[in-house]
């Protein structure tokens, strides 16, 4: 019955599928049972779909069998029952479902004289197991129920990204023994180095730049002070000329009365023009201050050189005017 589901291909996956299973099957046959079981090995191992692979696999459950390997051949027969690519409907699939539930029987009854269930859950669940001694077929990783010889074992388990892990378990015959746990590590990353920004040399202060409001408001008030400066000193000049004129009229002490009306008519005209110019003298000194001012701010941002000072002096010659700085 089992060659005969061999032999059933018509639905193979691909042409290789195919060629190997009628070869196993014919290895079989022969009683080649290490050919029969590379090749099954490798339909089963390659069908990712699992179509085709319980076929594989009940070859492999009779092939370690009759090969005299019971732990290989009750491990493929299970692989088998687990087996999700056949339709319970199949008459193939049940008649070796009941060939594979006969055999794990008399498998059990036979292995439990000297050998011992272990029960594997290891975490990740897809990890690899190896046994120490090895048994004749690699466990893969769904593998989760062993039959061990009694005694002590080293078992080791291992998954991609994951630090191995081994440890021991002592079997005893006849029994299921209580359930081995693996949990495996993940394997550290490597964080990569951490880069430290360069240092970078302190900024510079920007340069100061001029301010063109405030230098031509300066230049203009300080023009314009200059001139009121010079009208001021031209009528403080005629009142001079007025005051010598007045001194020269009462030269003698006495004003004659001839000269009187001259000499009050002079008199008014010297007051009103040093009036005038005392008055130009402040508003143009005003104007001088304040352009200076504007010009020297404008200069520079140092705070020291805000001390600097403009002083406007009026003297009967007409106007001084001192600059002075906290430099």
């Amino acid at each position: 019955m089992l060659l005969s589901a061999l032999t059933v291909t018509a639905a193979a996956p691909s042409i290789d599928a195919r060629s190997e299973l009628q070869r196993a099957a014919e290895a079989l046959k022969a009683k080649s049972y290490d050919e029969a079981i590379s090749r099954l090995r490798r339909v089963a191992e390659a069908d990712a779909e699992d179509r085709f692979r319980w076929r594989a696999e009940a070859g492999l459950g009779l092939a370690y069998g009759e090969q005299g390997n019971r732990i290989a051949s009750e491990f493929w027969w299970r692989q088998f029952l687990a087996s999700t690519g056949a339709s319970a409907s199949n008459p193939a699939w049940k008649a070796q479902r009941e060939l594979a539930l006969q055999r794990i029987a008399a498998h059990r009854t036979t292995l439990l004289k000297t050998h011992g269930v272990v029960l594997l859950a290891p975490t990740p669940s897809n990890a690899n197991v190896t046994l120490v001694p090895t048994p004749a077929v690699p466990l893969p990783g769904r593998v989760r129920r062993l039959y061990l010889l009694a005694g002590p074992h080293k078992v080791t388990v291992s998954a991609p990204g994951f630090i191995a892990r081994t440890v021991s378990v002592r079997v005893n015959a006849g029994v299921e023994n209580p359930p081995l746990a693996v949990t495996l590590t993940p394997v550290p990353t490597k964080k990569p180095p951490i880069e430290k920004p360069p240092v970078l040399p302190p900024a510079k202060p920007d340069a100061p730049t001029s301010d063109p409001t405030m230098l031509v408001a300066g230049g203009v008030l300080v023009g314009v002070g200059a001139l009121g400066l010079v009208a001021g000193a031209l009528l403080n000049s005629l009142a001079l000329d007025d005051q010598s004129e007045l001194q020269a009229i009462s030269a003698k002490g006495t004003v004659a009365p001839e000269e009187r009306n001259r000499f009050f008519a002079i008199d008014d005209r010297m007051h009103a023009r040093a009036g005038a110019a005392y008055a130009i003298y402040a508003v143009s000194g005003i104007a001088v201050v304040t352009g200076v001012s504007l010009l020297i701010l404008d200069a520079t941002d140092d705070a020291d050189d805000s001390s600097a000072q403009v002083q406007v002096g009026i003297s009967r010659f007409g106007a001084m005017v001192t600059l002075t700085s906290g430099l």
